[in-house]
């Protein structure tokens, strides 16, 4: 894409407050960054996963009201993770971190396990084994 012809959307996830820089192709030949508010598709496709992220994160807080799931399903949730990749980040088995979001092998779950879900979320154990009073949203 040309240096002139870089997109300049004005959208609801920039908000006119944020630029991202763009690679084009200057007049002379050479690539160059350019910075750019986005463009619509982007723009949609954000406001997408937006809505799909929030989605989970109030289905996995409606979960954990009900008692059907563990905090440990909000948290990973409101922080974008799934089985898999939360598995893979504390180097366990997908089927364990799966059986740690029912609500009985939670609450029979060692402190270093909850100590070690605690520091992959940034947070420490009272409050991983709390969630808020309504869900969170992502932006």
């Amino acid at each position: 894409m040309k240096e002139r012809e870089v997109p300049q959307d004005e959208g609801a996830c920039y908000e006119g407050q944020f630029q991202r820089v763009t690679f084009a192709v200057a007049d002379d030949g050479s690539y160059k960054g350019v910075t750019s508010s986005g463009w619509e598709a982007e723009i949609g496709a954000n406001a997408v996963s937006s809505d799909r992220a929030n989605e989970r994160i109030r289905e996995a807080w409606e979960q954990v009201q009900a008692g059907t799931a563990s905090p440990l399903a909000y948290h990973m949730a409101s922080h974008m993770f799934d089985a898999t990749h939360l598995a893979t980040e504390i180097g366990t088995w997908t089927w364990r971190v799966r059986r740690h979001l029912k609500p009985g092998p939670w609450g029979r779950l060692s402190a270093s396990w909850k100590t070690t879900y605690a520091q992959v979320f940034g947070m420490d154990v009272p409050a991983l084994e709390q969630v808020p009073d309504a869900p969170e949203t992502v932006d």
